[in-house]
Parts: structure tokens; sequence; C-alpha cells
């Protein structure tokens, strides 16, 4: 599981420098945090500014580079303990982590397919979902959309919390059997639901720093997540049998159903997204008292 926050720095040069870099050997070492010159870098991103370090010259054959960047939210003294564990103990910490992924995909569905790529990119692809599952220490566990940057700029946008994109992963988590991290991705993403009972469609790794659900338009800027969730959550249930997490869930799948019925026209927005975008929508009243009632696979789910 990745940890929040990674912290990087991509500009060294400062007037009054709070972190200091040193280099020995092929380490640098964080010690305090930064404090740009540029007062708006932070709404920056592609300002023209290299960043570098010299990893030493390698003279002849295969060498190794380890590079180590530690962050807390908790103090120096914290950022300084992990990046020195990260350093002294990366070899055990690499095996632990190769095993870590190994019992993950015993424990997920498994297939012995004849072509090697082709089971090579079904397994990363169990991975690559699963390291996805990231842990903020103001949020909560929940999904990212990916690694990469957004766009153009250099902003890790889709390293943030999408509900859309959780809830496309978590059918295929329920596919591959790992009902605990789809289970996870949509506990995180629910318990941001709006009064109205529409769904998140995105939110920041620092949402917690601002007026993130209120004060931007971009948290609720999709009409889709909301019939989405509903498809998600109906999957799960389905797929896991786990009645009392439904149960548990009632009033946010309720209130998500409610919401997607009025429209200005008159007609339900599960109607409306099904006929635009294709997404079957579970037909059901969500709140019958049958806990052990279900109708698969994309039927009614009674259960709550």
């Amino acid at each position: 599981m990745a940890r929040w926050p990674r912290c990087y720095v991509s500009r060294l040069e400062h007037a009054q420098p709070r972190l200091l870099f040193w280099r020995r050997a092929e380490e640098i070492r964080c010690v305090r945090w930064l404090a740009y010159r540029c007062a708006e870098y932070q709404n920056n991103y592609s300002e023209s500014q290299t960043s570098f370090f010299r990893l030493g010259a390698t003279r002849k054959g295969k060498d190794t580079k380890l590079i180590v960047i530690a962050g807390s939210m908790e103090g120096h003294d914290a950022a300084q303990k992990t990046y020195q564990h990260l350093t002294a103990d990366y070899a055990a910490l690499l095996d632990e982590a190769a095993k870590y992924y190994q019992d993950y995909l015993a424990r997920t569905v498994n297939l012995e397919l004849p072509d090697m790529q082709l089971q090579q990119a079904y397994d990363w692809a169990r991975v690559s979902e699963f390291q996805g599952l990231v842990t903020n220490p103001f949020l909560g566990t929940g999904l990212v959309a990916g690694y990469r940057t957004s766009g153009e700029s250099q902003r890790p946008g889709f390293a943030w919390f999408f509900g859309r994109d959780s809830f496309w992963t978590s059918l295929a988590l329920n596919a591959a059997g790992d009902f605990p991290t789809a289970r996870t991705a949509l506990a995180f993403i629910a318990q941001f639901q709006r009064e109205d009972g529409k769904i998140p469609h995105e939110i920041s790794q620092g949402a917690n720093f601002v007026d993130w659900f209120k004060g931007y338009p971009y948290p609720y800027a999709s009409a889709d997540a909301t019939p989405l969730y509903l498809i998600a959550m109906n999957d799960y249930v389905v797929q896991s049998g786990d009645t009392a997490f439904a149960n548990a869930a009632t009033a946010a799948s309720g209130e998500a159903y409610d919401g997607t019925e009025p429209s200005s026209g008159g007609r339900p927005l599960c109607a409306r997204n099904v006929e635009t975008s294709g997404f079957p929508v579970p037909a059901a009243p969500w709140r019958v008292p049958r806990p052990d009632a279900f109708q698969p696979p994309m039927g009614r789910l009674s259960a709550v």
C-alpha cells in the first residue's frame, strides 16, 4: 500500500531555504521543509525550472544508485527516521515487498495462460490496480486514479481519489476476488457523499487543508459518478455476498438512488445516463428489508 504524502522537490533555488539538502556519496538528505522564493509557485507548476543532482560516475560494468526521498506530516524527526529506515533496510524492504505482492497474487484469481506476455500482463494488472490503494493520514484509505502527472503540468492530479475511477476499478477487483480492496474503495468515496445524495467526482489529496467540497467546482463535477456508485455497490455485494456491508451502506445507497431520480425534464437521471453512456443501473428500490434476497447479476439489490 502506498503511503501519502510522497515528498519531492522540484526547485532547489530559494531565498530563505528551510529545507537543507546536502550530498554525501550518492545520497540526498532531507532535513527541513522548503520555503519557495516564488510566492505563487504552487499555482505555476509549469514554470521553467531545472532541478538535478549528481549520482556519480559508473566507471565500468553495472552499478546501482539508491535514491531515497522521505517526507512526513509529523515533522523533521519523523521524516529523518523514515529516510534512515529506507536507506538502512533497503534490501530487506525489497524482499518484503516482493513477498507481499506474491501473496497478493496467490490469494486473488489466478489464470494459467499459454502466452507468457499475456500471463505477465494479467498478473501485473492485478498488482497495478492494488497499488492504487493509498492512505492519506487526514482523509483515509481509498483508490487513486494513477500516478502520472495531470496533462502537461507537474501536478500529480491523477494521484487524487476519483469516484468514477474507483468504481470502475472495483469491478475488476471483484472479478479478481479482491473484495477487501473494493469494499475499502466504496466506503471511502461514500463518506464524502453530498447532502443531496450526489457521489464525489474527485477528492484532492489536500482536501482537508482547504474548503474543498464547497469552495471549488471540481468535487462533484460528474453526472455519472452517482449511478456508477450504485452499479459498483451492486456488483460488490452480488459477487462477495457481503450483506453486512450493504446494510451498513443503506443510507448512502438510498440517498444516491433517490438523487438520481429527479431532473428538470422530469426524466430519471439513471435513464438519461443509460441512454447516453450505456451504464446499466440497478433497477431497485434500495431499502427493502430483506438481507438475503438478490437478483444477480445487475438486478435488484434488496439487501438494504
